[in-house]
């Protein structure tokens, strides 16, 4: 909050003045924490989302590299962590803001409507805050602002009830007039505030959007079942029961899979009473009651010195492996390495051993939900890394599995934890957004 400070008397000396306040503004947090990218308002995956402590902002991103900012709108509570769950909604969801209930629209007639919201992305955000729930959140619009009426049924003689044929993306004028981010499904995690050892830190969603993992800071998780495929009602979320996790959880992320059924992930948890940290790996069957489908669980110890671990970085085009990065190097790690207690994976130096790095981004599989053990996979990938010192790095992991350090740009500002990626034309690029540390950020094409 800032104010603005008057006072009446300059000659009087500074205790005997009066202070006055004649204006406040509220002031948001400009530090962003988490950045998204996704499909909020349309079929096209360019919509950008930024984490600001208590306010989500959304943006646009052009296909000249222009960020539009839409609409910033203040949360429930401070954000802790968000991801993306990609519905692929096969036919227009409305939302009833009285039932608080959202529903697919089969009929044709557009007076049923004007007490609605139209979602008209494929995609929602799932959410995390001191408030105590696990929020799901979609972009939602008037329905006037998004009907698109077949021409020839479009008579101005049928009065106000025109059959719809569809619903299409938003424009950002549209976005900005009746555009706002609408809770359509809650689930109580614990009480408000802040609590170690209660749910709600971390939270990641399985590839193929079938589980959603919840962590607490330690001792603690609990999956969330979705239905497999398109998504036709949140309701159909069930809660499971909470996992012990003895231990720190620093870090914590589904593996890109090999086939529909199997399902992994992996944490890394730091013993704070033997002074260690291991690298965790749950499997799961997708085909099961989430309660009874935790088949197998292997735990990894690593080496007494070994550096603090600050990010797992999941590769769709290496199913079932990940990179971890810690203080140091890079780490190249096949899960069936942890399963077999194999602690000899391959190591690479980082080129800035002085500086940490601070942020990553990687192209997603978008058809990881048609992908099966038969379809062949890229045999390379590469992540974007941005280091706390400004320098901007590519990370190319080739089909023989090396690592490749690759150096962009020097000079940028500060990076902060946050960064995204999306491809308009292959031909053109990579556009990298870029948060600055306490600094302004960057939009980079590679």
């Amino acid at each position: 909050m800032a104010s603005y400070l008057d006072f009446s008397d300059r000659h009087r000396d500074l205790e005997n003045s009066k202070l006055r306040v004649y204006a406040k503004t509220a002031v948001h947090s400009c530090v962003i924490h988490k950045m998204l990218v996704c499909a909020l308002r349309g079929k096209e995956r360019k919509d950008i989302i930024l984490s600001k402590e208590t306010v989500l902002e959304l943006l646009e991103i052009t296909q000249e590299g222009d960020l539009i900012s839409i609409i910033e709108q203040p949360m429930f509570g401070t954000i802790k962590d968000l991801a993306v769950l990609h519905c692929h909604f096969s036919s227009p969801l409305l939302f009833d803001p009285v039932n608080e209930t959202a529903q697919m629209y089969l009929g044709d007639d557009i007076s049923e409507l004007q007490h609605l919201r139209v979602i008209p992305g494929q995609d929602v955000i799932v959410c995390l805050s001191d408030s105590g729930v696990l929020s799901f959140i979609a972009y939602t619009e008037c329905p006037s602002a998004n009907l698109h009426f077949n021409e020839g049924q479009h008579n101005v003689h049928k009065g106000k009830n025109k059959a719809v044929t569809s619903i299409i993306g938003s424009c950002v004028e549209t976005s900005r007039k009746t555009g706002r981010f609408q809770i359509i499904k809650e689930i109580p995690l614990s009480q408000p505030g802040f609590d170690y050892q209660k749910l709600g830190r971390l939270v990641c969603i399985d590839p193929s959007g079938c589980l959603i993992a919840v962590a607490a800071w330690q001792n603690i998780f609990q999956l969330f079942s979705l239905h497999r495929g398109p998504k036709v009602s949140f309701d159909q979320i069930s809660q499971t029961k909470e996992y012990p996790q003895s231990g720190i959880i620093c870090n914590m992320a589904f593996l890109y899979p090999s086939d529909k059924t199997r399902i992994l992930l992996a944490m890394t948890v730091y013993d704070d009473l033997d002074k260690q940290i291991s690298i965790v790996i749950y499997q799961f069957w997708a085909e099961d009651a989430p309660e009874r489908n935790i088949t197998s669980f292997s735990k990894l110890p690593l080496r007494k010195n070994e550096p603090l671990p600050l990010h797992i970085i999941p590769l769709p085009n290496f199913p079932e492996c990940f990179l971890l990065v810690n203080e140091r190097e890079t780490c190249f790690i096949q899960s069936k390495q942890i399963m077999n207690g194999n602690v000899d994976f391959y190591r690479e130096p980082l080129p800035f051993p002085e500086f940490l790095m601070t942020a990553f981004a990687y192209p997603a599989d978008e058809y990881v939900s048609k992908r099966t053990s038969l379809l062949p996979h890229s045999s390379q990938q590469y992540v974007y890394a941005g280091v706390e010192n400004g320098d901007f790095y590519r990370i190319d992991i080739t089909s023989d599995v090396q690592i490749v350090y690759t150096l962009l740009r020097k000079g940028l500002n500060s990076i902060g934890t946050a960064m995204t990626m999306l491809c308009f034309d292959p031909d053109v690029g990579d556009f990298v957004i870029i948060s600055g540390e306490m600094s302004d950020g960057a939009v980079v094409l590679v």
